[in-house]
């Protein structure tokens, strides 16, 4: 007879079993992402802080900290940073999930 062994949650399963611990992971996680996206926007764009914060007609200290992970950016900085990389946003409910294309 083989013996089934229940499988052990992992640590960031464990922490998440908490909601409140899971919905400070889950916003670091957004806050992430979107500063990894636009550090790689202006990577592959080869742009500085200062010639996006111009071109998209925001502060560099907005860029800056969007840059470095500090700040989640508001709807409209997020748009304008998308508009000047010429990216579409589409944001959608799907299955009871927000759901975010670019």
């Amino acid at each position: 007879m083989k013996t089934i062994k229940k499988k052990r949650l992992s640590t960031y399963d464990e922490m998440c079993l908490d909601p409140k611990v899971k919905k400070d992971l889950d916003s670091g996680y957004k806050e992430l992402i979107i500063s990894e996206l636009i550090l790689a926007l202006m990577q592959e764009n080869h742009i500085s802080v200062r010639m996006l914060a111009m071109e998209a007609g925001l502060s560099p200290t907005t860029i800056q900290e969007l840059k470095t992970k500090n700040k989640l950016p508001n709807m409209k900085t997020f748009f304008k940073i998308m508009d000047h990389f010429n990216l579409k946003v589409s944001i959608q409910k799907k299955n009871g999930q927000v759901m975010a294309t670019i």
